[in-house]
């Protein structure tokens, strides 16, 4: 393909402005003697060399805290908005126990470095219109027999390490599983795994997170560094981190520090984020509150004393920070009660406790299942530490996609005020891909936006320059900024080694897409986004000219360090059972045989399988993907057979007569034999179950590939279910 090359030069008016987040004075991260950098700041009038200069207000030597890694408090602020703390903790030391060791955490996390999903969330009217989720202190009191704390998995020790962003980022992943039903309290993931992925992105399978880097200052290890969810949040995206407790146990801590994690094993993840959302807690309460009463938690930061007793009330279970102490330590947030009492939170630095009632109850990460500092206890909603920042997430299974396509590996953001921006990818698996859905982070607010999709791409300088998939568009609007996941209306089918690209169209106020970019001004964490040209864009509007980032970040926004557009696109391989790829297809050879047409729901998830041309034609036309043919099976041969549950909206195949007449007599229909099954063995059918779906929990499938990726996924391996015939028609 020739690629066209654009020589007309543009005025600089014509570029979309450049809004990058405005990092804190307050962050904890050491800065050179008289350092001063170059911001980019939200509303300020734009200079005429198309950025916004400003110095950043830094106190000079400000010290890092002994595992302070923060990009904090990252409002898109005024500079002069920003202030310095009154304190900066850097001398954490053991509690009185002597069990856990130094833990002096994470600072508030950046407020405007992660944007969270969803939109059009009804916030409540007023602080006592819900009752306190999940019980309130008068109900706490009487919970002798722990029946209210067994709602939530065991509260999980991150011992001598500084992990506890880790521990807050998997807790509420579990937190918001359990809340969907999609797991039981018994749910674990590998705090471990997230920590070391973190700093050890593992590149994916088709080298978009190449040079995307998470560090610490001087080699510094990443048990004892510290961290945030600016690094957490991301990496999860990345479908890295949360693999099984028992595949990467926290009792390896040291030798995984010494020798790592193999890649394989960082990806072996069981639950992606399907939604992340920013909550400003200060200012909207009411809209976190019902967060958590949907979805189980949510995390924000807190000031953790060396001596904690300073602050805590261990005859009421309460703690509070009456001046303004820099937070340091992440925690989760399960539930609240308006009406705790101030006076409840009396302690050595307050005699007269808070001057206002309410509490958060707050879930601690140092091993205490019950009512206690390392527990579960009261925090005040005055408290003076508390980061604005609060972050939700909603979690789903790992087996909802098979590929993630994406460029963003790295964790610090920045925001392009934008009309459309665009992501190219390349169908890279199987014979063909099926486009599900996308991931795209917004900022602002009251925005509507539009997805399209556009494939075989003509030109990789034009994210545009192919047929538009109009079936597939998406039109929507969102109340708050964020990170979140768009199902397309239709499935899009991508064929093997064709270009296709997900532009997004954003309109309202201040609309902005979120960007990764690198950060190295100092102090301990050190953020590198790498990308390529061809990859993202932006332009200012339909009838302009598509800008490729690699280069307008330096010649247009004076910005070398930004990096790819957070946008990404999901998939599934789609087999026909004819061709030959190196990811495990079986070559079929010549024999007279009938094709044997798979379709997939989007909306129950069941992969349905029919010989019937007509019976495929009626499915597509009300709705169904199309996903070609999945193999060809004999016209005669060793029967198998079809049934149908009503209830479950799922159809099962079996070549077992005892397990459809166990169906049957459990309430499914049998719908007679589907089709053959070869009795010479031909082309396997391999078979998985997922326990935890109702509908579509079997699939069936050719590809050697495709099998080992559900399995990797939780999926359960059940060998091979019938066998194609091979064919070369």
């Amino acid at each position: 393909m020739k690629r066209k090359r654009s020589k007309k030069q543009f005025s600089k008016k014509q570029f979309p402005k450049l809004l990058a987040v405005l990092v804190s004075a307050g962050m904890m991260m050491t800065l050179s003697s008289g350092s001063s950098g170059r911001v980019y700041a939200e509303n300020p009038q734009e200079a005429d060399d198309g950025y916004i200069e400003m110095e950043e207000s830094w106190d000079d030597g400000v010290p890092a805290a002994e595992e302070d890694v923060d990009l904090s408090d990252a409002d898109v602020i005024h500079l002069e908005e920003a202030e310095q703390p009154e304190d900066v903790q850097t001398d954490a030391q053991t509690p009185e126990n002597g069990l856990y060791g130094s833990y002096a955490e994470d600072p508030e996390d950046s407020d405007d470095d992660f944007y969270s999903p969803e939109a059009d969330m009804d916030e409540l009217t007023g602080a006592g219109e819900y009752t306190a989720w999940p019980f309130t202190a008068t109900e706490a009191a009487k919970d002798s027999s722990g029946q209210l704390l067994s709602r939530f998995p065991v509260v999980r020790n991150q011992g001598n390490y500084n992990t506890c962003w880790a521990f807050t980022a998997i807790g509420m992943m579990e937190m918001s599983m359990i809340s969907q039903g999609r797991a039981g309290t018994s749910v674990d993931y590998s705090e471990l795994a997230l920590a070391y992925s973190s700093y050890h992105l593992p590149d994916d399978r088709f080298g978009g997170l190449e040079g995307d880097l998470n560090s610490l200052a001087n080699g510094g290890d990443f048990l004892s560094g510290g961290g945030n969810m600016v690094i957490a949040l991301p990496t999860l995206f990345t479908w890295a981190g949360a693999v099984g407790e028992t595949d990467v146990s926290y009792s390896r801590a040291s030798a995984v520090s010494a020798s790592g994690l193999s890649a394989d094993l960082q990806r072996k993840d069981q639950a992606h984020i399907r939604e992340l959302r920013l909550f400003n807690v200060k200012e909207n309460p009411n809209a976190v509150k019902q967060w958590i009463r949907e979805n189980g938690a949510v995390s924000f930061t807190m000031y953790k004393s060396s001596d904690f007793r300073t602050y805590y009330n261990s005859t009421k279970n309460s703690y509070y920070v009456n001046t303004g102490m820099v937070a340091n330590h992440a925690v989760d947030v399960v539930g609240w009660d308006d009406a705790f009492p101030g006076s409840a939170f009396a302690n050595n630095r307050s005699s007269s406790g808070a001057p206002r009632n309410g509490a958060w109850l707050v879930r601690n990460s140092y091993g205490s299942n019950n009512y206690g500092f390392y527990g579960y206890f009261w925090l005040s909603y005055a408290d003076a530490s508390i980061g604005d920042t609060v972050y939700g997430v909603v979690a789903e299974s790992a087996n909802n996609y098979m590929n993630n396509y994406q460029y963003d590996g790295a964790g610090y953001s920045v925001n392009i005020e934008t009309k459309q921006a665009a992501n190219i990818f390349r169908a890279r698996t199987g014979n063909g891909e099926t486009l599900k859905a996308v991931a795209v982070g917004l900022a602002g607010s009251d925005l509507s936006y539009t997805v399209e999709i556009y494939r075989n791409l003509q030109d990789l300088s034009d994210p545009t320059s192919g047929e538009l998939c109009s079936a597939s568009t998406v039109n929507g609007s969102i109340s708050q900024a964020g990170i979140y996941t768009v199902k397309l209306k239709k499935a899009v089918q991508l064929n093997l080694g064709e270009y296709y690209a997900v532009v997004v169209t954003v309109n309202g106020s201040g609309a902005r897409v979120m960007a990764e970019s690198s950060y190295n001004r100092g102090g301990d964490l050190r953020i590198s986004a790498s990308m390529k040209r061809q990859q993202s864009f932006v332009r200012s509007g339909r009838n302009s000219t598509w800008i490729d980032l690699k280069d307008g970040w330096s010649s247009y926004y004076n910005h070398p360090e930004g990096g790819n557009l957070r946008i990404k696109a999901f998939t599934d391989t789609v087999g026909d059972g004819t061709a030959i790829i190196s990811d495990g297809w079986y070559e079929q050879e010549s024999v007279d045989a009938v094709p044997m047409y798979r379709l997939y729901n989007v909306v129950t998830q069941e992969h349905f399988y029919t010989s019937s041309a007509h019976e495929r034609s009626v499915l597509i036309s009300v709705g169904w993907t199309d996903e070609k043919i999945g193999w060809y099976a004999p016209k005669t041969g060793d029967p198998v057979y079809r049934l149908y549950n009503k209830t479950l909206r799922d159809h099962h195949y079996t070549t077992s007569k005892q397990e459809r007449d166990t169906l049957v007599n459990l309430g499914w229909i049998s719908e007679g034999i589907g089709w053959y099954s070869d009795p010479d063995k031909g082309v396997p059918l391999y078979r998985q179950f997922h326990p935890g779906l109702t509908s579509g929990s079997h699939n069936y499938t050719v590809s050697k590939y495709e099998a080992s990726v559900l399995i990797s996924r939780g999926w359960k391996d059940e060998k091979i279910g019938w066998y194609g015939v091979k064919t070369n028609s």
